[in-house]
């Protein structure tokens, strides 16, 4: 939130939010530096869709595969990266996730061109050739159940939280309602509980499908604000706002398995 509250658009408060999810989830991988989250391959990023490998070597690991979609690539220090060590008993595809330096040898890194919205936001592909890595660098736990299904919760929170930042941080400086500023920090107060919740508990789905529901509306009267008070700033922000909805069928799917999960749905 405080790094929301410090942005001057909406693509850096979600570059803060990311970099606090990424903190949240491998905070003795990450510490400060900035990082990227590697899953998304051309298949997708469901673990069948992984082809990235992690295969053992002498008394190290190799890792070799591509990302074609990382957000902040770019500039980023240290890669998590998902990769396959194989099958399991089932046949399914069995997940580690590691850290990877993005100065390392055999780590290529690709821009891709900005999207139409939030261009502030870099975007790229990443190959990675025979990287050589050591025990160390490979995260405890399962690759899947403990980062790479979680983080979307965990990132969809920090994210929420830094936009809520920016907008108290806009509603301030252009002397908007004060109920508009305090229903802001009540979302933020929200956000800030679901935080502290198990990130795979359906509760926390459930609370964080109604969170957003609640940041909508509040997100809609601030535009109709901004549009009053400041036209130029109300253009950027309906441009950029289309961030707002990345994953959104994800999260749709997400909070049907919560209902699920409670032996019910909201028919």
């Amino acid at each position: 939130m405080a790094g929301g509250f410090c942005s001057v658009n909406l693509g850096t408060a979600f570059t803060f939010g990311y970099q606090s999810a990424l903190q949240a989830i491998a905070p003795d991988a990450v510490d400060y530096n900035a990082a990227s989250f590697c899953v998304t391959e051309f298949a997708g990023n469901k673990p069948s869709a992984i082809e990235t490998t992690l295969s053992r070597i002498d008394r190290g690991w190799s890792l070799s595969g591509q990302k074609s979609f990382v957000s902040g690539a770019e500039h980023a220090k240290r890669l998590l990266v998902a990769a396959s060590t194989g099958q399991d008993a089932q046949g399914r595809n069995r997940l580690k996730m590691v850290v990877v330096d993005a100065s390392q040898p055999g780590v290529t890194i690709t821009p891709l061109p900005p999207l139409p919205f939030a261009p502030e936001i870099s975007h790229g592909s990443v190959q990675f050739q025979d990287v050589a890595l050591d025990d160390a660098r490979l995260l405890p736990g399962d690759g899947y159940s403990d980062y790479v299904k979680p983080f979307r919760t965990v990132e969809d929170i920090h994210v929420s939280s830094a936009i809520l930042g920016y907008c108290i941080r806009v509603t301030r400086s252009l002397d908007l309602a004060k109920a508009l500023q305090e229903e802001l920090l009540g979302l933020v107060c929200l956000h800030r509980m679901l935080a502290q919740q198990p990130a795979s508990a359906a509760a926390t789905h459930l609370g964080l499908a109604g969170a957003r529901q609640l940041t909508e509306q509040t997100l809609a009267r601030l535009e109709s604000a901004l549009t009053a008070a400041d036209p130029p700033l109300a253009e950027r922000w309906r441009r950029d706002k289309a961030l707002l909805n990345v994953a959104a069928k994800a999260r749709a799917q997400r909070t049907a398995k919560a209902w699920e999960s409670l032996s019910g749905s909201p028919a």
